[in-house]
C-alpha cells in the first residue's frame, strides 16, 4: 500500500485505473469524452468553461480538457476536417454535470441568453426562470459560445444540477455479466 509505485500500479493494465476500465474512482462511469471542435476554437471553448462555469481547464495547442467532476473530463479537440454535417450530428448529444455555483451559473447563462428548456423533457424540468430552475434543481444550456464575439462554437446539451442534488456522487447499481 505504501509502495512508491502505488500510482504506477493503479494505472497499469489490470489496475484500478487501467485502460481496460471505463470507470470513475473504481465505480461504473465514464472518465472522459472527446468532442470535435472547429479549428482555432479550443481556446474559446476553454474560456467559456473557465469563465462561465468555473471549471479547471488544461489547454493544449489544439485542444482543451475541461474537468467537469471528480475524475470526469470533456476533451475538446480541434478538427481541421470538421464539416457542417459533423456539427449537425452533435445536435441532441447530452451530458450531465453538477455545478458548485448553481445560481450564479444560471444568471451568467441567462445574461447571455443561453438558458434552454429542452422540449423533450418539459415533463421533468423547465428552467426559463430562476424559480423554475431552482424548483426543478436543473438548468440546461446547449450552446458553447465565444465569449468575446457571442458566436456559437458548438452544440452540446448540458443538463446541469447543483451539488446538493440527490444524484450527485450516487453510485449506480452495477452487476457485471
Amino acid at each position: 500500500a505504501n509502495s512508491p509505485r502505488k500510482m504506477v500500479n493503479l494505472h497499469a493494465d489490470g489496475g484500478t485505473y487501467g485502460e481496460q476500465r471505463m470507470a470513475v474512482r473504481g465505480n461504473p462511469g465514464i472518465r472522459y469524452i472527446e468532442i470535435a471542435c472547429p479549428p482555432k476554437k479550443s481556446s474559446a471553448v476553454a474560456s467559456f468553461y473557465r469563465e462561465m462555469i468555473g471549471c479547471t481547464v488544461l489547454e493544449g495547442p489544439e485542444s482543451a480538457t475541461v474537468c467537469v467532476g471528480p475524475g470526469v473530463h470533456l476533451c475538446f479537440v480541434e478538427r481541421n476536417d470538421m464539416t457542417d454535417q459533423d456539427s449537425k450530428d452533435m445536435e441532441g448529444v447530452h451530458v450531465c454535470f453538477y455545478a458548485n455555483d448553481f445560481e450564479g451559473l444560471y444568471h451568467r447563462l441567462k445574461a447571455r441568453d443561453l438558458i434552454w428548456t429542452n422540449p423533450r423533457f418539459v415533463h421533468l424540468d423547465t428552467c426559463d426562470t430562476w424559480e423554475e430552475a431552482k424548483a426543478c434543481r436543473t438548468l440546461r444550456f446547449k450552446d458553447v459560445v465565444d465569449l468575446q464575439t457571442g458566436e456559437k462554437i458548438l452544440e452540446l446539451e448540458h443538463e446541469t444540477r447543483p451539488l446538493r442534488h440527490g444524484q450527485y456522487l450516487k453510485v449506480p447499481r452495477y452487476e457485471p455479466k
